[in-house]
């Protein structure tokens, strides 16, 4: 009875772990759910338009020309950079994700490669953006990560509109852009992880920008400017800033990795760097200030609690029978 108890016990736990590593699967879209191009249709806009919400267009290797409309949940998804030529719009629209393709503006800067209009809870994802940006307007949960932005004379990443809101951008490199992030309007911005070679402004906040936080991000070129709101340039439970100009052991004298004088930040907010990095970001994550992956804090805790319980109802088992 022990051991098919504790059995039961065991396989209930591994379940309940896989659960939380993997997470549930995601609803289908319908019974022909992935709409692939140009093998099902021949255009992109034909089959966002014939895709069911939360369905998939997949975008073959290749180049494509058209400019493509979405207002409707789906993910578009590149097949090894599919190459676009010309701009995406999402409009009106939640829960869309684009993900996987090339992003081609010639010339440069003469169009936004991607928009986001009333576009909430949508995440864009290992993007190549070469030539053009991405406008974030009036939208809020958006997510954008792992992209790339090379050679745009323009802002890397740009928001607008008063309702913008709840926006983090990570893990992404801005290589010859004249601006990586600029917010007209917009708040509860983050900025993190990210690697910045910018040849003007790296980052500029606009009167309208509010409660924007800046931290863990390698800004190796161009300066900042803040004219924003209550915006902070620093992590303060971390007590982690970000990295200025080249590495600098020797502005850091007491060997903690932070630089001993704040870097104050150009703008009307007279903004300061609090905690300026030493040393690259990635330096920083496998202290004790690394920020926990949530998922995998509650394995642990759990797996913990687990071993516990079950070492406890083991010794009170195992008691009863010595007793008899």
């Amino acid at each position: 009875m022990l051991k098919n108890s504790l059995f039961n016990f065991l396989l209930s736990l591994i379940f309940f772990l896989l659960l939380l590593n993997i997470g549930l699967p995601p609803a289908c879209g319908g019974e022909n759910s992935i709409i692939i191009v140009p093998d099902d249709v021949a255009s992109i806009n034909s089959a966002v338009a014939a895709a069911p919400e939360g369905g998939t267009v997949m975008i073959r290797r290749g180049v494509y020309v058209e400019e493509v409309y979405v207002s409707k949940p789906i993910t578009l998804l590149g097949e090894n950079g599919a190459r676009m030529l010309a701009p995406i719009k999402v409009l009106d629209a939640q829960n869309v994700t684009l993900k996987g393709m090339r992003i081609e503006i010639i010339p440069a800067g003469t169009a936004t490669g991607i928009v986001l209009l009333n576009a909430s809870k949508s995440l864009l994802e290992n993007l190549e953006m070469i030539g053009t940006g991405i406008w974030i307007v009036n939208s809020t949960e958006v997510t954008v990560r792992n992209c790339t932005f090379t050679e745009n004379p323009g802002p890397a990443i740009q928001v607008r509109g008063a309702s913008s809101n709840g926006i983090l951008i990570e893990n992404c490199l801005f290589n010859r852009t004249y601006t990586a992030l600029s917010v007209r309007q917009g708040a509860n911005i983050i900025f993190r992880f990210n690697t910045v070679y910018g040849e003007s402004l790296s980052i500029k906040l606009f009167s309208g920008c509010l409660n924007t936080t800046i931290y863990m991000n390698n800004i190796f070129k161009g300066e900042a400017e803040d004219n924003g709101l209550n915006n902070q340039w620093y992590n303060e439970k971390l007590k982690l800033g970000n990295l200025w100009g080249k590495p600098n052991q020797e502005g850091d004298r007491n060997g903690d990795g932070i630089i001993d004088e704040p870097k104050n930040i150009g703008g009307t907010a007279q903004s300061v760097d609090k905690y300026p990095l030493a040393k690259p970001f990635t330096e920083y994550m496998n202290n004790k200030n690394q920020p926990t992956d949530i998922s995998t804090a509650i394995i642990t805790v759990t797996a913990v609690v687990a071993v516990i319980i079950f070492t406890a109802l083991y010794r009170k088992r195992h008691g009863r029978v010595e007793q008899k």
